[in-house]
């Protein structure tokens, strides 16, 4: 838990955009089909419920990782593959093997019609990164005078939010998206030093020119 605390006070919610498995599988999923659901702002806090009770107060109670049980990553990576690989275990599988399976399924299913639905409103990984969001050495900048409010930064957001109102909030996973901006209406930069990050594909974009 020091270590999860120490990397999100450093990046925020960056591991979310940039490391998480499942992450990249639900936007790889969300490419499926063009338009999504947004759903209601406050699924957005169900995640910190989730992060309380199977996170919190169900561990200490019955000193059993509830949310690890729950997690489709969890099952994405050990139920499918485990049993495959070791035939041993598939004598323990039983009803809570295919409750898992069903969760994974359904977050699968999901992430085709809503950006991103598990790290939005179930993750509590990620309620905890996104607490120190405010925090964090990674800006997102939104330059107003240069926003033609185009909502390309809109569509291209993985995490589903409006760049141009919640760049810091606790909902942004800090991946750049936004950054390649063909306006340059939103830029990032360093906290230390201010200047601005190159973004994943702005150079590319640009055909190697420097960003203003």
């Amino acid at each position: 838990l020091g270590t999860i605390v120490a990397i999100s006070a450093l990046l925020g919610r960056a591991m979310c955009g940039w490391l998480c498995p499942f992450g990249l599988l639900q936007d790889l999923l969300g490419r499926i089909r063009r338009h999504h659901w947004r759903p209601p702002p406050w699924t957005g806090y169900l995640k910190y419920a989730v992060l309380i009770g199977l996170g919190l107060i169900a561990p200490y109670l019955t000193f059993v990782p509830w949310f690890c049980k729950f997690c489709p990553q969890g099952a994405l990576e050990g139920g499918i593959f485990q049993p495959l690989l070791y035939p041993e275990l598939r004598e323990l599988i039983h009803g809570w093997w295919f409750l898992k399976i069903g969760i994974l399924v359904a977050f699968i299913v999901a992430s085709i019609f809503i950006r991103r639905p598990f790290c939005r409103s179930f993750c509590a990984l990620g309620a905890i990164f996104s607490l120190f969001n405010r925090f964090s050495l990674i800006r997102i900048n939104y330059d107003r005078e240069a926003c033609t409010d185009c909502m390309w930064c809109v569509r291209a957001c993985p995490a589903g939010i409006d760049p141009r109102r919640d760049l810091e909030g606790m909902a942004c996973v800090s991946c750049m998206e936004c950054a390649k901006c063909p306006f340059d209406a939103i830029h990032v930069t360093c906290a230390l030093t201010a200047h601005p990050v190159a973004d994943r594909a702005g150079e590319a974009q640009k055909g190697g020119t420097e960003r203003p």
